[in-house]
């Protein structure tokens, strides 16, 4: 019992230092653990997420399999383990591990997003779009996903709809850089050009090194013969 308590006390620590951002402490405590219980679910996943954030991926995998054989039930490991596999390029895999995430948890948002994501990179935007609304439905102040959702509407030449979901990603996230460059696009592809610009305008504003939002409104300029912004747009262009 004492033994318990002193092994909940340490993972209690490697918890809290990875959320104030002690990565190295974490991964120390929870090794800590592993020396006690090797196949501690707790330390096998919060392990795995560190080194996903570490960007050591085979390392991240090993630890997010043993988490799910310790624990088959938890669903934020299969969707962790999930994001593995997508940064590992092993999208099929991703699929099915963000699929059993969502078996185990049919509302769980994260995982349909993740989901996806991972079909927008195939190409399957239909699915894509799918999956997004389904983050969406379960949770409606999701900002990235509405954003993406775009993305995958743009792709699929459904403008109007693009348009509308970036919209709604900027109203959730007044300051979402990327939302107004894409919204941006789509209203460059639309030939909608003043439009275009005020969007790379808001997204330059907001992100004064995002350099494809200035050579997007160097786009827009030329089209509407404005090259009032030219200077600006050069240094920054040459700068980045």
């Amino acid at each position: 019992m004492g033994q318990q308590a002193d092994l909940n006390l340490v993972l209690q620590d490697a918890l809290a230092a990875f959320q104030r951002g002690d990565f190295a402490r974490a991964e120390a405590q929870c090794n800590t653990v592993l020396k006690q219980v090797p196949e501690e679910y707790n330390s096998l996943h919060l392990l795995g997420v560190v080194n996903l954030g570490a960007g050591k991926l085979p390392q991240a995998l090993a630890y997010l399999d043993r988490a799910v054989k310790a624990q088959p039930q938890s669903f934020e490991a299969y969707s962790n383990r999930g994001s593995v596999l997508k940064a590992m390029g092993r999208h099929d895999d991703a699929l099915a591990s963000f699929d059993k995430a969502i078996a185990l948890r049919p509302d769980f948002a994260g995982a349909y997003y993740n989901r996806g994501n991972v079909l927008k990179e195939l190409g399957r935007f239909e699915e894509a779009v799918a999956s997004y609304d389904k983050t969406i439905g379960f949770n409606p102040d999701h900002a990235d996903a509405f954003n993406n959702r775009g993305l995958a509407l743009h792709a699929l030449g459904r403008y109007d709809d693009a348009l509308e979901s970036y919209g709604k990603a900027i109203a959730l996230r007044p300051d979402h850089a990327d939302a107004f460059n894409n919204r941006g696009i789509t209203f460059y592809e639309l030939g909608r050009f003043p439009e275009a610009r005020d969007c790379f305008r808001a997204a330059v504003r907001l992100r004064p090194d995002f350099s494809q939002a200035f050579g997007d409104m160097a786009n827009a300029n030329a089209r509407m013969c404005d090259w009032s912004h030219w200077p600006q747009i050069q240094r920054q262009l040459r700068d980045h």
